[in-house]
């Protein structure tokens, strides 16, 4: 007899533990998410890079994925030049290559929220850099 109250009194409190859960569920799944959870909408701004001599106007995560894809290019184009330098020396030849350049791209200016307000400014610096004007700080005297 006592274990069958025994058992008795498990399959009640399973039974209650499951209708308090279930209950639970549906009353989260009711309530509105509160208004700081998940991603806010986030809206895109602009900024303008230079890279070496050329200008572009681009997101902050279109220059990330530039960043990576440039020093992966770096990366090969080292390679082949220290690659080239050894098979020169090898033969016993004058190695007369030029090391590679790893170009960093600048964010110049600030942030903007239209693509039209970054082009503009990205046009203003082309012209700058064409009438000589780009990057070049005066002379002390």
């Amino acid at each position: 007899m006592k274990r069958l109250n025994v058992v008795l009194v498990a399959i009640l409190f399973a039974a209650f533990v499951g209708i308090l859960g279930a209950c639970a569920t549906e009353a989260q799944a009711a309530r509105p998410a509160p208004k700081g959870s998940g991603p806010a909408p986030k809206s895109e701004r602009y900024i303008v890079v230079q890279i070496g001599d050329e200008f572009e106007v681009m997101t902050p995560s279109e220059l990330k994925t530039r960043r990576a894809s440039l020093k992966e290019q770096y990366k090969q184009e080292l390679n082949k030049y220290n690659q080239d330098k050894k098979d020169a020396a090898k033969k016993k030849e004058k190695f007369e290559g030029a090391k590679p350049v790893e170009l960093k791209p600048k964010q110049l200016g600030p942030t903007f929220k239209t693509k039209e307000e970054a082009e503009t400014f990205c046009e203003k610096k082309r012209q700058d850099k064409n009438e000589g004007k780009g990057d070049k700080k005066p002379a002390l005297k």
